[in-house]
């Protein structure tokens, strides 16, 4: 019932629904193929029971709808959507990479400041000083070991910040 209300009120207008870091689990006995997230492209059944198929409740009519899907394995995406249409985000590489963990690392360490109110101390600036100085000759070895990949850079940046 909830996948026809669904249906009936997503029919009238544009939506885009997005599924984060999805997860395809199967079940021994489970069909993948047969899951209630499976291939979202299908279209409701003329008659009978819609069942539990999320693809039911999305509605494919003259209104624009979206789903994206996002996950880390490429053939989980693929089950869902049935389209064949992958798009894998470009990984930052040198220095566009190493901006953004500048970027981040600076405003990570601005943060520790003002929460521990104040501005720099004598030694604690010289410490920050010399850890941004080994950061950037290790600055390769930092953006390879995140594989280009923004969050980790990002995530990279904030935990240097929080070392004392």
């Amino acid at each position: 019932m909830l996948l026809y209300i669904l249906n009936m009120v997503l029919s009238k207008t544009s939506y885009m629904i997005v599924f984060d870091d999805i997860r395809a689990y199967r079940h021994d006995d489970d069909d993948a193929q047969g899951c209630w997230y499976s291939n979202l492209t299908l279209l409701p059944p003329v008659e009978g029971e819609w069942g539990d198929r999320l693809a039911y409740g999305l509605p494919k009519t003259k209104h624009r709808g979206a789903v994206l899907v996002t996950c880390r394995k490429e053939d989980d995406a693929k089950t869902m959507a049935r389209t064949g249409l992958v798009v894998r985000p470009p990984k930052l590489e040198g220095d566009d990479a190493w901006k953004l963990f500048r970027r981040e690392y600076d405003q990570a360490k601005d943060d520790k400041r003002k929460k521990d109110g104040g501005g720099k101390e004598g030694s604690k600036g010289e410490e920050e000083d010399l850890l941004l100085k080994q950061l950037e000759e290790m600055k390769k070895e930092i953006v390879g070991k995140c594989l280009g990949l923004p969050v980790a850079i990002i995530e990279a940046a904030r935990g240097f910040a929080d070392l004392e």
